[in-house]
């Protein structure tokens, strides 16, 4: 939501999710008899900026098999990616990617959310199903629920989805549950309980954006 205070020398601003506007908090406050300047000062605590993807960074995986650095889902080469270490995906697993979205830990805001894999057939082990989480300080994890569950396609270029309500955090993780191969072999047998298939059993991506 963008908020805009009624006073011509405002600066639009949007709030943290759950709160009123800025516009609001000054008014409010101002009609207190504090001084505008400080009014504006308060509410600058409850302002969110939207993500810049240049200042996000890759912190940790859950695992990897080493083939690039993690850094590299961040940037645009085609001949690179990320692949969790072997034998992490069997049938379904909670593999993730760790991103901080700003330099100096503060919240910021991610409406959109890119993947880009390998279509089939050559890219079995790229992410199927997967879920975003986030925390405010890298510590506590929100686990995000049905509307931040998704699930990806089989098509070249970059795949983006709309993140409805966006998200406001310090970190996210993308945890992928299923690769290609698990996700279309137990939609056609049904059966979680058939042997790993060999070489198949981890998962991977190529690129990562926000917005």
């Amino acid at each position: 939501m963008v908020s805009r205070y009624s006073a011509p020398s405002a600066i639009c601003t949007q709030t943290l999710k759950g709160t009123v506007s800025c516009g609001c908090i000054v008014d409010t406050l101002h009609s207190k008899s504090l001084p505008e300047d400080l009014s504006r000062r308060i509410a600058s605590f409850l302002v969110v900026k939207n993500v810049n993807f240049e200042e996000i960074a890759v912190t940790c995986a859950s695992s990897d098999r080493g083939d690039f650095p993690l850094s590299s889902v961040l940037e645009s080469e085609s001949n690179t990616w990320w692949i969790s270490g072997e034998g992490t995906m069997r049938f379904r697993g909670e593999e993730y990617l760790q991103f901080r979205l700003s330099p100096d830990g503060r919240t910021r805001r991610v409406s959109f959310f890119g993947l880009s894999l390998p279509p089939m057939p050559h890219g079995p082990l790229s992410v199927r199903h997967f879920r975003l989480d986030w925390s405010l300080d890298g510590d506590t994890w929100i686990k995000g629920g049905k509307e931040h569950t998704l699930e990806t396609i089989d098509m070249e270029g970059m795949q983006a989805f709309e993140l409805s309500p966006a998200i406001d955090a310090a970190c996210v993780r993308l945890v992928c549950f299923q690769n290609v191969v698990w996700a279309e072999r137990f939609h056609y047998s049904n059966c979680a309980s058939e042997p790993a298939l060999t070489g198949f059993d981890c998962v991977g991506l190529y690129h990562v954006r926000m917005k």
